[in-house]
């Protein structure tokens, strides 16, 4: 069976368009959505179709509108401390509730606005049978296309996202994706073996594709197609959207940025933080390595951080992006986390030194 998560909110505008296109798909899905609380009618507009299509639709909600409300008062008052975004909780919950029914396949995950190609499913689903049969159904598989940029109203922006992104998806080592995300959620397709790694929430991440990408680059495999699968539709309301990549645009949208990059670079060794103390037995000796490699960059100076990115191939997708990390990388951001934990211990991080981990109930071997 192959089953397509959606999680929503707030997306009753484009939602029929894109639950049309799934219920069009050449090959039967089973479609399990999860609303995050909206109050604009989503949840209103979910309820029919699940009637109507009660063999293909599952309704699994992550909160009320109300338990919402309340999440975001906590936050708003400094209560609460979220370190993965809500969109990301809602696939976490998803994936967390398909992997325990253990009757998936494969997966795939859908955003609540774009519109996919009638052949979609098909063509990743023949793509992930064929590696299955050459690596087996034991290995981890993540498989993702490209998709054409539209605006709104469907209209054209650019035909391939890779390109408008100036996004290299043959740039998927672990050392890579350790610092940047080649993968887009909605064009991808999970194989169970995946599914049971990623479906548990992690302690902290950037987005929920990110992680996914990142376990399946260290303990898997990442394999991609360059036909554009779907629609990918941008409008002011989209969580993350594409946006046109240059070496100019790049250097331009820095400006006046600084603190925010600091919070960006901040997430980024969290989530590799936390990843280590996910799965630090799973990982072999060369992983480590590069993986303590990565949470020493922020405690070096700009020259050892060029000779550690260069070494261990922590490149984003242009060379002035991977020369900039070396300063705009904030001084001591990264691991967070292992650091606060390391001096409530009364230990020390040394400059210029891979950080120690604090020895956790998630793996105690770290």
């Amino acid at each position: 069976m192959i089953t397509v998560l959606m999680a929503t909110w707030q997306g009753k505008k484009y939602l029929e368009q894109q639950l049309d296109s799934i219920l069009a798909q050449t090959v039967p899905v089973r479609i399990v959505i999860s609303d995050d609380g909206s109050d604009d009618g989503t949840r209103e507009l979910l309820e029919r179709y699940a009637e109507w299509y009660p063999k293909q639709i599952v309704l699994h909600h992550h909160q009320t509108p109300q338990e919402r409300k309340a999440v975001m008062l906590q936050k708003s008052e400094g209560k609460g401390k979220q370190r993965i975004p809500a969109s990301a909780q809602n696939f976490f919950s998803l994936m967390e509730f398909v992997d325990e029914e253990d009757e998936s396949d494969y997966v795939m995950l859908s955003d609540q606005d774009d519109v996919w190609f009638n052949d979609k499913v098909k063509v990743l689903a023949g793509r992930m049978r064929q590696m299955e049969r050459q690596m087996g159904e034991e290995i981890p598989i993540l498989i993702h296309s490209d998709m054409e940029v539209v605006d709104e109203d469907l209209a054209p922006i650019a035909p391939s996202f890779f390109e408008y992104q100036n996004c290299h998806p043959e740039r998927n080592s672990f050392a890579e994706v350790l610092i940047e995300n080649p993968v887009t959620g909605g064009a991808c397709m999970m194989n169970r073996a995946l599914l049971h790694l990623v479906a548990k929430a992690p302690k902290s991440c950037c987005m929920h594709d990110w992680w996914i990408a990142l376990v399946a680059s260290c303990f898997g495999v990442i394999s991609w197609g360059e036909e554009p699968l779907y629609q990918y539709r941008q409008h002011e309301d989209n969580v993350l959207g594409a946006q046109k990549k240059g070496l100019l645009l790049a250097l331009e949208s820095r400006k006046g940025r600084g603190e925010e990059i600091a919070r960006a670079y901040g997430q980024i060794f969290a989530q590799a933080t936390a990843f280590g103390h996910r799965f630090w037995k799973m990982m072999t000796p060369e992983q480590k390595s590069t993986l303590r490699a990565f949470l020493a960059l922020p405690y070096q100076s700009p020259a050892g951080r060029a000779k550690n990115i260069l070494h261990h191939h922590f490149c984003k997708n242009s060379r002035i992006q991977t020369l900039a990390m070396c300063v705009t990388i904030p001084k001591m951001a990264g691991g967070q986390l292992s650091l606060d934990r390391l001096e409530a211990q009364g230990q020390r991080a040394q400059k210029d030194r891979p950080i120690p981990w604090k020895r956790e109930k998630e793996d105690e071997s770290l």
